[in-house]
């Protein structure tokens, strides 16, 4: 994406052009009395990069909408293609390319450009979000190159992830892994709090009276439920029910072997070498000197550096794949183990 100009529709707004080629710079002249600080200030950095957001999608600001009525229009090309959006100082009035949008649907559209190509599938991860991080408005944004002032530790990790096209699915993994710890702490502390015998038994430290205890208020449970036992009566639905789990079972393990089988492709694959080595390719296009004119040898190096780009973009490829065989073979691992336990 590449911002054009900035206009508004009322005259004493100066019209903002961005430099075609290279980077543009909006710069203050220095007080002449060195006492005076800050004169650099009122220029209209900050105001710009709020525009900038307002006009990208970013949320009504209040102040602008008390300030003024009017209506900005920011040009920018993506792609090749030029756009046009035009948004009032309210927020209430958005157009792209002439079209009427709400924010919401703007916002998709933003999403769907091709500026980011935002991943659907993975949390936290949008237009918005990702802009944010290079157009830093607030003050507070610029303290951490990694994290922008509202952004939690999970949603920096997985933009900075995203931004530095790395494997996003283990910050993921990460975040879930963590939510169900805190989860089995908190229902830890919750049943602590209820059985009475075994908050008992954490606040004595591992007494054998007090497992004495426990096995003694346990046996008159156990001696009832004993006399009561007694063969169900939906026995062979039972017995249907486990013979269906036992198939589901047999289904997942040939899926497992599969999963393995892919994975042990993919490393095999991981540690192949070339056959022909650096040298020897230098050597043969030095024997073929005496057939073709210098210069059509004289790109060796490029050509070797596009197969080594190549070569590392074809072993990230191999690496994502086969952590996500992994994961796949965890989580079918999980429901092997849960379909065992309700068969048994």
């Amino acid at each position: 994406m590449k911002l054009i100009e900035l206009t508004a529709n009322d005259p004493r707004f100066n019209r903002i052009r961005f430099n075609s080629e290279g980077i543009t710079l909006i710069v203050g002249d220095g007080s002449k009395d060195k006492h005076i600080e800050g004169s650099s200030n009122g220029v209209g950095k900050t105001l710009l990069l709020g525009l900038i957001h307002h006009c990208l999608g970013a949320n009504a600001n209040s102040k602008l909408k008390d300030a003024i009525d009017w209506t900005f229009s920011l040009r920018f090309s993506l792609q090749g293609k030029e756009y046009l959006v035009e948004r009032s100082a309210d927020g209430k009035t958005l157009l792209l390319n002439g079209e009427s949008k709400n924010l919401k649907s703007y916002r998709e559209w933003l999403n769907d450009c091709g500026a980011f190509r935002p991943d659907n599938r993975l949390p936290g991860l949008s237009f918005r979000s990702l802009i944010t991080r290079f157009a830093r408005l607030q003050r507070e944004d610029c303290v951490d190159p990694l994290k922008t002032h509202k952004e939690t530790d999970f949603e920096a990790n997985l933009r900075t992830a995203y931004l530095l096209g790395l494997d996003c699915t283990l910050v993921v993994d990460k975040q879930a892994h963590k939510k169900s710890l805190d989860e089995l702490k908190r229902w830890t502390k919750e049943k602590l709090h209820e059985n009475d015998v075994l908050r008992e038994l954490f606040r004595a430290g591992a007494k054998p009276e007090i497992r004495a205890k426990w096995l003694k208020d346990e046996i008159p449970r156990l001696r009832s439920e004993l006399q009561l036992f007694d063969v169900a009566e939906n026995y062979y639905d039972i017995k249907k029910q486990v013979e269906v789990k036992t198939t589901e079972l047999r289904n997942l393990e040939q899926q497992l072997s599969v999963l393995c089988f892919q994975i042990e492709g993919i490393e095999k694959t991981l540690q192949r070498k070339p056959d022909i080595s650096k040298q020897d390719l230098l050597n043969l296009y030095e024997g073929l000197q005496s057939i073709f004119n210098p210069e059509v040898l004289q790109h060796f190096d490029m050509v070797e550096q596009f197969n080594q780009d190549l070569a590392v973009k074809r072993t990230a490829r191999l690496q994502a794949d086969k952590n996500r065989f992994l994961r796949e073979i965890y989580e079918l691992e999980q429901l092997h183990q849960s379909i065992r336990l309700v068969a048994i």
